[in-house]
């Protein structure tokens, strides 16, 4: 006897039996398709939380978002050096260690406070001395018309027969002048507004120890 598997009830069950197969595999390629694009979609995973600000602050590392922070500006290390006391205090000395002497009744002279008046100054000269240096005013020879005249009659007067180291014109104060000198004395006549001779004297000492203060009487020298 020959089978026919063609027909009969053999051949429903075939047919039910793929139908049933090809239900199993649409629902199981459906759910497959349904959990990559629908179910994992719409759960996202939860952020992990911020980082709290306190410890952030407490490891010393600025936090992540934070922006970079400016370049701070170059700080010059080189120190401010204040005025010395010492220079202070003698600029101080200086401005309160000087006395002023009116000679003539019109020429103001200043001298250094250890400086002080000779006792042979009188009504016709003044002599300022510290003991081994002198600054000495004197009056011109009245024949005299200039700073040349007043220096050449001084010459003869205070150092007749001197063998002069240097002689030239000169300024005192502002005011016209000639000098001579020798090793150890300088005369000096002036032709200001009260004209006068100036003699300047070094006796055991080099004269060049007084050459700052002699300049400085002379420059400080006022005429009323």
């Amino acid at each position: 006897m020959k089978l026919d598997m063609n027909s009969g009830p053999l051949k429903e069950k075939q047919t039910l039996v793929a139908v049933v197969l090809i239900v199993v595999i649409v629902i199981a390629v459906g759910g497959v398709v349904y959990s990559n694009f629908f179910a994992g979609k719409g759960v996202e995973a939860p952020l992990p939380p911020p980082q709290n600000q306190a410890t952030a602050d407490s490891t010393g590392l600025p936090p992540m978002d934070a922006p970079a922070s400016a370049e701070q500006p170059a700080v010059d290390a080189t120190p401010v050096e204040p005025a010395p006391a010492s220079q202070a205090a003698a600029s101080s000395q200086a401005l309160g260690s000087e006395k002023t002497l009116t000679v003539f009744g019109s020429v103001i002279v200043t001298y250094p406070e250890k400086w002080g008046i000779d006792m042979r100054s009188g009504a016709m000269s003044a002599i300022l001395t510290d003991g081994k240096a002198k600054f000495e005013i004197h009056p011109p020879n009245p024949s005299a018309s200039d700073a040349k005249t007043i220096a050449d009659a001084a010459l003869e007067t205070f150092l007749p027969g001197s063998k002069v180291s240097g002689q030239g014109a000169t300024k005192v104060a502002g005011h016209d002048a000639y000098q001579y000198s020798t090793a150890s004395t300088k005369v000096i006549g002036v032709d200001s507004p009260t004209r006068i001779v100036i003699v300047e004297r070094v006796s055991g000492g080099s004269f060049g120890v007084y050459k700052a203060a002699f300049d400085k009487m002379e420059n400080g020298l006022q005429f009323k």
